[in-house]
């Protein structure tokens, strides 16, 4: 089992703000989380518009959620921050390992829309562990992509995870996408979300299957709700692995060749 802390930060004009809300928040936790999830641009209200700022209180966040990964002796996946990449920036999560050390980050791979004119895109999907669970790391718009979880699913992910930003008009597709992603990988998914005025309303969320006595996948949720917050889950990645294995041997990998 892996307990994993789902945070749902309030984003406000002034970044230490918000990293000041992040800090309290984990440091209030009730109980210890293998996982603890932020969502994607949870730094900053507007990071396209300012990215150089963006990019400056990015880099302090940093230290600050180390220091929170050891104190609370979690493995903390930073949500997407905006950070230095080759010639320029990308969205960029850090994860830090319960010593506060930087395990490795997941560059954003599909950058949507305008910030394609400043970000850099990833060029690889890597696999990280935490309380003995593989898990992927899909920023945002990847999810659309089905090879983003296929990709991470193959390497051995166990669980997937979402970190985004997602407007309130997109929030009933982006469930489906997650869904989708579960159902076709055999996989958890857990999806965050920031909290930002009227335009994104959080409900971030945490997808599990179910199997019924025919073997049929249905997806059950926790979801959270639209308030700022934790939402705290535990999930069994290891119960889907015969199914998980089976579904990735049944590839007709020949068929696929365009």
């Amino acid at each position: 089992m892996v307990r994993v802390a789902i945070v749902q930060v309030p984003v406000e004009g002034d970044p230490m703000r918000n990293v000041e809300w992040v800090s309290r928040t984990l440091s209030s936790l009730g109980t210890r989380a293998d996982l603890v999830v932020l969502p994607e641009a949870w730094i900053h209200h507007a990071p396209i518009l300012d990215i150089a700022g963006a990019v400056q209180a990015s880099e302090r966040a940093l230290a600050v959620l180390r220091e929170l990964a050891a104190s609370l002796g979690s493995t903390i996946v930073g949500g997407a921050l905006y950070l230095r990449f080759r010639d320029g920036y990308a969205a960029t999560v850090p994860v830090i390992s319960p010593s506060g050390e930087i395990v490795g980050f997941q560059e954003k791979v599909h950058p949507f829309r305008e910030e394609r004119n400043f970000l850099k895109a990833g060029d690889a999907f890597k696999v990280f562990s935490a309380g003995g669970v593989r898990f992927g790391v899909m920023v945002c718009h990847d999810v659309v992509y089905p090879e983003s979880a296929r990709t991470l699913v193959l390497k051995g992910a166990e669980l997937l995870l979402n970190p985004s930003r997602i407007r309130r008009e997109g929030v009933e597709p982006w469930h489906v996408y997650l869904r989708a992603r579960a159902l076709e990988n055999r996989v958890q998914v857990i999806g965050c979300n920031v909290v930002l005025g009227r335009a994104f309303n959080g409900r971030s969320i945490a997808v599990d299957l179910e199997l019924d006595e025919f073997r049929v996948a249905r997806t059950s949720e926790v979801e959270a709700g639209e308030e700022p917050g934790t939402l705290t889950v535990e999930l069994d990645p290891k119960r889907l692995e015969q199914e998980r294995r089976e579904r990735l041997s049944n590839r007709n990998v020949g068929a696929y060749v365009l």
